[in-house]
């Protein structure tokens, strides 16, 4: 009770990263809810959970999660490599959709949003 408490946030997010790296969407995606619902400001964990549900091709369900990475940019004007990753794959879904004007708006957005380091969740 006296020592340290765990980030059980950074604890899900290891192990959703570890289901990923593994190809074990499913189980990414479970892991990634869990670190969303801790930490709902990291968009790195948003942006994989985005891509291994593109992985089991729910598309619709991944572009909702790359739209929901982009809340905690706007709240903290963060332009990290998982934001202009998350418009660039959203743009990919929308024009294989052959929604071409909003696909267009996706990329866009991409290309001015700056690609730095992976961000360390916090």
């Amino acid at each position: 009770m006296l020592g340290p408490k765990l980030d059980t946030a950074a604890i899900y997010y290891q192990f959703g990263l570890l289901e990923y790296s593994r190809q074990r969407y499913d189980a990414a995606i479970n892991r990634l809810d869990a670190a969303v619902k801790a930490s709902p400001k990291n968009s790195y964990a948003m942006f994989l959970r985005a891509r291994s549900k593109e992985a089991l091709h729910l598309n619709q369900a991944a572009m909702n999660d790359y739209a929901l990475g982009r809340k905690p940019q706007r709240a903290s004007d963060d332009s990290s490599w998982s934001v202009g990753q998350a418009h660039f794959h959203r743009g990919v879904l929308l024009y294989e959709a052959k929604d071409y004007a909003r696909a267009d708006g996706e990329f866009a957005n991409a290309l001015n949003t700056r690609l730095t380091e992976i961000p360390r969740p916090t």
